[in-house]
């Protein structure tokens, strides 16, 4: 069985034009991911809110994405500037879509979710990933739903998503 171990991106970037997971983030937490998985020999990669899944060996242009909770609704934030909801809406389809593709083409089993608590302030993430790994189309409004709908899911077996808040804890 195929496990992939996931993380959410981050907004500190390093002054480049372009490059692989490693060279581009510029953040302690992604570091630490990054040697754990080395380590542990797991396959991995970062959850961008520009790219979806990003691989370790994939080099990418450098961006100023992310995700913003509005209204119980996810929206992008891009070069600083919240896009319109159906804007939004395009971007997280497209999202949705390249996890989906990636996990299939990959034949990823499961995947173990890297999220630091509070996780509500990953709801955004945690939803495209769903979405796209489980193939999951309902719309989770609240924080608690999305997370008892993802071990539900677990749990029956129709789910992949397995979320854990330290990097020592595994699958």
């Amino acid at each position: 069985m195929k496990t992939l171990y996931v993380t959410y991106c981050s907004g500190k970037k390093k002054p480049i034009e372009e490059g692989t997971p490693e060279q581009l983030y510029n953040s302690q937490r992604i570091t630490d991911f990054i040697d754990v998985c080395r380590f542990k020999k797991y396959d991995w990669a970062i959850l961008s809110a520009k790219y979806g899944l990003f691989f370790p060996n994939e080099v990418k242009k450098n961006y100023n994405v992310t995700f913003k909770s509005v209204e119980y609704e996810c929206r992008i934030v891009q070069n600083e500037m919240t896009l319109s909801k159906s804007e939004s809406c395009k971007h997280l389809n497209m999202l949705i879509q390249q996890i989906g593709k990636s996990i299939l083409e990959n034949r990823i089993e499961r995947v173990v979710f890297y999220c630091r608590p509070p996780l509500k302030w990953r709801k955004c993430y945690l939803h495209v990933l769903h979405a796209g790994t489980d193939n999951c189309k309902i719309r989770h409004d609240a924080w608690r739903d999305l997370l008892r709908h993802i071990k539900a899911m677990l749990s029956d077996g129709t789910g992949k998503i397995h979320i854990i808040t330290a990097l020592g804890t595994h699958y």
